[in-house]
């Protein structure tokens, strides 16, 4: 709660102005971190990959999709607990993108066909294509090939991201030099500079 005696009364009018001062530099932030037509361009080939992920996924888990019939519940694949809430955001996904629709608490199939393309294909189609947002797709070939390992826990995330000093030199590379992350850290950077010249003047 802000109230005229806390802290957040000094910082709050300044922030939403250096705010705007930071949403006004995207598009130059964007053009020199070569973040440019990903939306128009790259955005569908993205979803192609991850709903392929997720299809490779449930189906080693014993539920394939792509032999559900339409208007039929997906059943939900064998998760370890604590992965209920990533189930959850993966059913979302493919809600998204029309593979499933949400009825009542449950989902189920909808009319659009799965992809039949392997995610190992799709993956080298964008980096091949899309050679600029390489480092966004890197992490994602190495986890996302495991969603079906994570879920049954025999193997932790954290330890495919982190597990060797090269794939950590990879997301250092990913968070520094990849077009999306590279825009939000200069985006930041730009907000709390700005934030701080204010509050203190």
């Amino acid at each position: 709660m802000c109230t005229r005696d806390s802290p957040w009364s000094m910082i709050a009018p300044p922030s939403t102005t250096s705010f705007q001062q930071a949403k006004d530099q995207f598009d130059g932030f964007a053009i020199e971190a070569k973040y440019i037509g990903y939306w128009e361009n790259v955005h569908s080939y993205h979803m192609r990959l991850i709903t392929a992920y997720i299809h490779e996924a449930f189906a080693k888990l014993g539920c394939r999709l792509s032999t559900i019939p339409t208007g039929m519940p997906i059943p939900s694949p064998p998760i370890q607990r604590r992965h209920a809430k990533l189930l959850l955001r993966l059913f979302e996904i493919l809600q998204d993108v029309g593979v499933v629709e949400k009825k009542q608490s449950s989902y189920i199939r909808a009319s659009l066909p799965i992809e039949t393309t392997s995610p190992g294909l799709l993956h080298d189609k964008i980096v091949r294509e899309f050679p600029a947002y390489s480092l966004e797709h890197s992490p994602l070939r190495i986890t996302a090939s495991r969603f079906a390992d994570c879920f049954t826990g025999d193997v932790e995330a954290v330890d495919l991201l982190f597990g060797t000093k090269a794939d950590c030199e990879l997301l250092q590379n990913v968070y520094a030099h990849a077009p999306v992350f590279k825009t939000a850290t200069k985006l930041l950077c730009y907000f709390l500079v700005s934030l701080l010249i204010a509050v203190r003047s």
